[in-house]
């Protein structure tokens, strides 16, 4: 039977068929050899299974869709008890068994029966563990005190027959095993799965069956005996395969398939969000394009304007002899090279196309350039900085333009002054949706202020071009630097909490161990021969 399908081929069927008929005739020749040890041995197998019935139901009820094997189960652990006391005492060296024996014996086969009637009552139910334990509890002790204490069990066999008695309750245990098995056939919808269906199916035939060989059995060396005996094995075990595909191979099967679909869920919102990230880094750039266009246009005439302004209106100062005239046509010309200086950053931000790339070391670049943007200031740099270089190919003067643009953030965020400090590492990235790198190694240059910090609302504006909260503020430094390091296959990330400061990372592609290596060997060819 495939447990995870529920499917049932013939093969495997017609395999356990031959192997319970090979197994049935080993058990005839051993009982014909030694009654006495097949007894014994067939009933501590059935006892040992019974008991693990119970074991794996109370240790599974947690599981368990309906109270039917928590009910075998619980009834298990004292038919169970009732057979081994049978056991011990058939196996206590009499010649003949005694009166207590046969007792034990059909004690337990009427509390089996009552279990596997019983039990369908719960197919489609939950069932109390506490009520079935202390009505199993009470028929278990009452059982013990009247073969044992009062003595007013009925004797189960006289003269080497049975008696009355015993066939009677012999064909009612039948008939309760009839009518569970019918019970069963009309709650095939309940189960599991058709396999668990089918194993309960198997069990309740197999009990049905034993319980008829018993009924046609006269002593315990014939026929019947012995396959009756193995038959009650065969339903003890199928009882247990059932529990165990119905409370832990279907629910760890479902466990795997639910993990397998929420594994490709998170992997499909992954891609996703991260194709949404894509297309926002992409729109983004788009209009970043679009404005260096634009600004490249309208900064070329207007800078033409400015200068043929700042010409005549040094022409003019020239000529003019009047002192406030003179002064205001200062003006004028301070105001033109003001916007001419502006217009030149224009130029510089749309005119950022090429790169001038060579192997540098980052580590010393950013270190003397940071240093020299904080001249001067009232803030003072601390490094966190590898002690073996950090090799990238960059355009060493755009990648110096984005650090003293980042420092010069970082000294309007502290106007009071404080500590700018700079980390350097070299890490492999992971390609994921909150960084948009290819997979591989990278530089990691983190700027730590303790300044004002950022709005949250203004995080997602500060690499707009002309976006500024300062008054004299351009608004292109930063979307000058994020447009540097995106043409150098980096990224730019910003974390800030208003009132305790703002971090910006940058990522650049490292070089590779060939590259590297290479450029440690150019260096050696090149560095002058000491003799």
């Amino acid at each position: 039977m495939n447990l995870g399908t529920g499917k049932i081929g013939l093969v495997r069927p017609l395999l356990y068929l031959t192997a319970g008929g090979g197994l049935l005739f080993l058990a005839c020749r051993l009982n014909q050899l030694d009654c006495r040890l097949f007894h014994t041995a067939v009933k501590f197998l059935s006892v040992a299974v019974a008991w693990s019935v119970f074991v794996t139901a109370f240790s599974t009820r947690s599981y368990a869709r309906t109270g039917y094997f928590l009910f075998v189960g619980l009834a298990c652990l004292f038919i169970a008890g009732l057979d081994f006391l049978h056991v011990l005492t058939f196996a206590g060296g009499a010649a003949q068994p005694g009166p207590a024996t046969w007792q034990l014996w059909l004690a337990a086969r009427i509390t089996e029966g009552l279990t596997f009637f019983a039990a369908t009552c719960f197919i489609a139910r939950p069932v109390s563990a506490k009520g079935v334990f202390a009505l199993y509890l009470i028929l278990f002790a009452g059982a013990l005190l009247s073969i044992f204490r009062w003595r007013n069990f009925p004797p189960c066999f006289t003269a080497g027959a049975a008696t009355p008695f015993t066939t009677i309750c012999e064909h009612i245990i039948a008939l309760l095993f009839g009518a569970g098995l019918v019970n069963v056939l009309r709650s095939k919808e309940h189960f599991a799965s058709p396999a668990v269906y089918t194993q309960v199916l198997a069990a309740y035939g197999a009990a049905l069956a034993a319980e008829l060989m018993f009924v046609r059995h006269i002593n315990t060396y014939d026929f019947f005996s012995v396959a009756g005996h193995f038959l009650k094995l065969v339903a003890y075990i199928t009882i247990h395969q059932a529990l165990v595909s119905a409370s832990l191979h279907l629910p760890y099967l479902q466990l795997q398939k639910t993990n397998a679909a929420m594994a490709r869920e998170m992997a499909r919102l992954q891609e996703e969000d991260r194709r949404r990230r894509h297309e926002q880094e992409m729109s983004r750039l788009s209009r970043l394009v679009s404005i260096s266009t634009a600004a490249c246009s309208l900064a070329h005439d207007f800078k033409n304007t400015l200068t043929i302004i700042l010409g005549n209106a040094s022409l003019a100062h020239m000529h003019s002899r009047e002192e406030k005239v003179r002064k205001n046509l200062v003006n004028i010309a301070n105001a033109a090279r003001q916007g001419a200086e502006l217009a030149n950053r224009l130029l510089d931000y749309a005119r950022n196309n090429g790169l001038s790339k060579e192997q540098a070391d980052l580590v010393r670049l950013v270190r003397e350039t940071a240093l020299l943007a904080a001249s001067g200031a009232r803030i003072r740099c601390s490094f966190s900085l590898p002690d073996t270089p950090l090799l990238a190919e960059v355009d060493t003067a755009q990648i110096g333009q984005v650090v003293n643009n980042i420092v010069l953030n970082a000294i309007q965020a502290m106007p009071q002054g404080g500590f700018l400090h700079i980390e350097m590492s070299r890490e492999w990235v992971e390609s994921r949706a909150d960084l948009p790198l290819e997979a591989g190694n990278y530089i990691r240059i983190a700027f730590r202020d303790h300044g004002t910090g950022i709005p949250p609302e203004d995080l997602e504006k500060i690499f707009m071009p002309f976006f500024t909260t300062k008054a004299n503020g351009s608004g292109l430094g930063l979307p000058t630097s994020f447009s540097i390091i995106k043409k150098h296959g980096g990224h730019i990330t910003v974390d800030s909490t208003p009132g305790q400061g703002t971090t910006f990372a940058l990522y650049l592609p490292a070089l590779t161990a060939p590259q590297q290596q290479a450029a440690a060997e150019t260096a050696a060819a090149l560095s002058p021969d000491p003799y």
